[in-house]
Protein backbone atom coordinates (compact mmCIF):
# COMPACT_ATOMS: atom_id res chain seq x y z
CA UNK A 1 0.00 0.00 0.00
CA UNK A 2 0.95 3.63 -0.33
CA UNK A 3 2.62 5.26 1.86
CA UNK A 4 1.08 6.73 5.75
CA UNK A 5 -0.20 10.39 4.79
CA UNK A 6 -0.70 9.13 0.73
CA UNK A 7 -3.52 10.98 -1.05
CA UNK A 8 -5.85 7.37 -1.84
CA UNK A 9 -9.38 7.87 -3.64
CA UNK A 10 -12.02 5.43 -2.73
CA UNK A 11 -15.23 5.51 -5.39
CA UNK A 12 -18.36 4.66 -3.73
CA UNK A 13 -16.65 5.38 -0.51
CA UNK A 14 -19.79 6.52 1.37
CA UNK A 15 -21.68 3.56 1.08
CA UNK A 16 -21.17 0.22 3.63
CA UNK A 17 -18.21 -1.36 2.17
CA UNK A 18 -16.55 1.87 0.97
CA UNK A 19 -17.00 3.48 4.35
CA UNK A 20 -15.31 0.33 6.02
CA UNK A 21 -12.48 0.66 3.32
CA UNK A 22 -11.97 4.58 4.45
CA UNK A 23 -11.99 4.07 8.26
CA UNK A 24 -9.26 1.47 7.84
CA UNK A 25 -7.35 3.51 5.37
CA UNK A 26 -7.64 6.36 8.29
CA UNK A 27 -6.53 3.96 10.55
CA UNK A 28 -3.50 3.33 8.94
CA UNK A 29 -2.66 7.01 8.29
CA UNK A 30 -3.96 8.02 5.13
CA UNK A 31 -5.92 10.72 3.58
CA UNK A 32 -8.81 9.80 1.63
CA UNK A 33 -10.67 11.71 -1.38
CA UNK A 34 -14.37 9.95 -1.38
CA UNK A 35 -16.38 10.50 -4.70
CA UNK A 36 -19.75 9.19 -3.95
CA UNK A 37 -22.95 10.34 -5.68
CA UNK A 38 -24.72 9.74 -2.24
CA UNK A 39 -27.49 7.59 -4.54
CA UNK A 40 -27.26 4.97 -2.14
CA UNK A 41 -24.24 6.01 -0.22
CA UNK A 42 -24.52 8.25 3.13
CA UNK A 43 -22.47 11.30 4.26
CA UNK A 44 -23.74 9.60 7.97
CA UNK A 45 -21.43 7.13 6.98
CA UNK A 46 -18.60 9.24 7.07
CA UNK A 47 -19.89 11.51 9.36
CA UNK A 48 -17.20 10.41 12.41
CA UNK A 49 -14.68 11.87 10.00
CA UNK A 50 -15.45 15.31 10.88
CA UNK A 51 -16.14 18.26 8.65
CA UNK A 52 -15.19 15.72 5.30
CA UNK A 53 -13.03 18.44 4.09
CA UNK A 54 -9.34 18.36 4.34
CA UNK A 55 -9.30 22.02 4.81
CA UNK A 56 -11.21 21.68 7.97
CA UNK A 57 -8.77 19.15 9.49
CA UNK A 58 -10.77 15.94 8.66
CA UNK A 59 -8.32 13.02 7.02
CA UNK A 60 -11.52 12.94 4.71
CA UNK A 61 -12.69 15.17 2.03
CA UNK A 62 -15.94 14.07 0.15
CA UNK A 63 -16.79 14.93 -3.70
CA UNK A 64 -20.21 14.38 -4.79
CA UNK A 65 -19.91 13.07 -7.88
CA UNK A 66 -21.13 10.52 -10.59
CA UNK A 67 -17.89 8.81 -11.59
CA UNK A 68 -19.84 7.74 -14.93
CA UNK A 69 -19.57 11.20 -15.66
CA UNK A 70 -15.65 11.29 -15.42
CA UNK A 71 -12.87 11.82 -12.66
CA UNK A 72 -11.17 14.97 -14.04
CA UNK A 73 -13.00 17.78 -13.04
CA UNK A 74 -14.16 16.59 -9.80
CA UNK A 75 -10.79 15.62 -8.45
CA UNK A 76 -8.97 19.05 -9.80
CA UNK A 77 -9.62 21.65 -6.89
CA UNK A 78 -8.91 18.40 -4.50
CA UNK A 79 -5.48 17.32 -5.95
CA UNK A 80 -4.61 20.86 -7.24
CA UNK A 81 -4.67 21.16 -3.43
CA UNK A 82 -3.48 18.61 -1.61
CA UNK A 83 -1.24 16.83 -4.75
CA UNK A 84 -1.69 13.89 -6.23
CA UNK A 85 -4.06 10.39 -6.17
CA UNK A 86 -1.53 7.82 -5.44
CA UNK A 87 -3.90 4.63 -4.88
CA UNK A 88 -7.50 4.07 -6.18
CA UNK A 89 -9.78 2.04 -4.84
CA UNK A 90 -12.94 1.93 -6.89
CA UNK A 91 -16.07 0.43 -5.15
CA UNK A 92 -18.87 2.92 -6.86
CA UNK A 93 -21.92 0.58 -8.52
CA UNK A 94 -25.25 0.44 -9.24
CA UNK A 95 -25.58 -3.14 -7.39
CA UNK A 96 -28.74 -4.43 -7.89
CA UNK A 97 -29.07 -7.47 -10.02
CA UNK A 98 -32.89 -6.83 -10.42
CA UNK A 99 -32.33 -2.75 -11.27
CA UNK A 100 -29.77 -4.20 -13.96
CA UNK A 101 -32.51 -6.28 -15.62
CA UNK A 102 -34.73 -3.71 -15.66
CA UNK A 103 -32.57 -0.42 -16.54
CA UNK A 104 -29.68 -2.75 -18.27
CA UNK A 105 -28.42 1.25 -20.20
CA UNK A 106 -28.54 2.73 -16.20
CA UNK A 107 -26.12 -0.34 -15.17
CA UNK A 108 -24.01 -0.27 -18.00
CA UNK A 109 -23.46 3.78 -17.81
CA UNK A 110 -22.64 3.14 -13.97
CA UNK A 111 -20.91 0.29 -13.68
CA UNK A 112 -18.58 -0.63 -17.04
CA UNK A 113 -18.65 3.18 -17.93
CA UNK A 114 -17.82 4.35 -14.55
CA UNK A 115 -14.90 1.47 -14.55
CA UNK A 116 -13.67 3.07 -17.80
CA UNK A 117 -13.72 6.47 -16.34
CA UNK A 118 -11.84 5.61 -13.31
CA UNK A 119 -9.74 3.29 -15.13
CA UNK A 120 -8.79 6.46 -17.81
CA UNK A 121 -8.31 8.97 -14.98
CA UNK A 122 -5.60 6.43 -13.07
CA UNK A 123 -3.78 5.93 -16.42
CA UNK A 124 -3.47 9.72 -17.07
CA UNK A 125 -3.26 10.72 -13.43
CA UNK A 126 -0.27 8.01 -13.26
CA UNK A 127 -1.78 6.21 -9.98
CA UNK A 128 0.18 3.95 -9.36
CA UNK A 129 -2.06 1.11 -8.42
CA UNK A 130 -5.80 0.40 -8.51
CA UNK A 131 -8.38 -2.16 -6.87
CA UNK A 132 -12.14 -3.15 -8.07
CA UNK A 133 -14.44 -4.57 -6.40
CA UNK A 134 -16.16 -7.65 -8.37
CA UNK A 135 -19.10 -9.68 -7.00
CA UNK A 136 -19.99 -13.12 -6.92
CA UNK A 137 -22.31 -12.14 -9.45
CA UNK A 138 -20.42 -12.69 -12.19
CA UNK A 139 -20.04 -16.86 -11.94
CA UNK A 140 -24.15 -16.89 -12.41
CA UNK A 141 -25.97 -19.79 -10.45
CA UNK A 142 -23.09 -22.32 -9.84
CA UNK A 143 -23.64 -25.49 -7.77
CA UNK A 144 -20.38 -25.74 -6.53
CA UNK A 145 -20.42 -23.61 -2.92
CA UNK A 146 -18.40 -21.99 -1.73
CA UNK A 147 -17.62 -20.22 -5.39
CA UNK A 148 -14.15 -20.42 -6.06
CA UNK A 149 -11.99 -17.12 -7.81
CA UNK A 150 -11.00 -19.33 -10.85
CA UNK A 151 -14.34 -20.83 -11.24
CA UNK A 152 -16.25 -20.50 -14.72
CA UNK A 153 -17.84 -17.09 -15.30
CA UNK A 154 -21.48 -17.25 -16.11
CA UNK A 155 -23.01 -13.85 -15.56
CA UNK A 156 -27.04 -13.78 -15.61
CA UNK A 157 -27.67 -10.00 -15.34
CA UNK A 158 -25.96 -7.01 -16.68
CA UNK A 159 -24.95 -5.96 -13.08
CA UNK A 160 -22.83 -9.46 -13.16
CA UNK A 161 -21.46 -8.58 -16.97
CA UNK A 162 -20.05 -5.42 -16.15
CA UNK A 163 -18.64 -6.52 -12.39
Amino acid sequence: MASASSLILVTGGAGFIGSHTVDRLVAAGHRVVVVDDLRTGKRANLAHHGALRFAAGSPVELVVADVSHGLFAPLAAVTAAHGPIARAIHLAAQVSVVHSLANPLVDVAVNYVGTVQVLEYARAAGVKKVAFASSAAVYGDTPVVPVVEDAPCRPLSPYGVDK
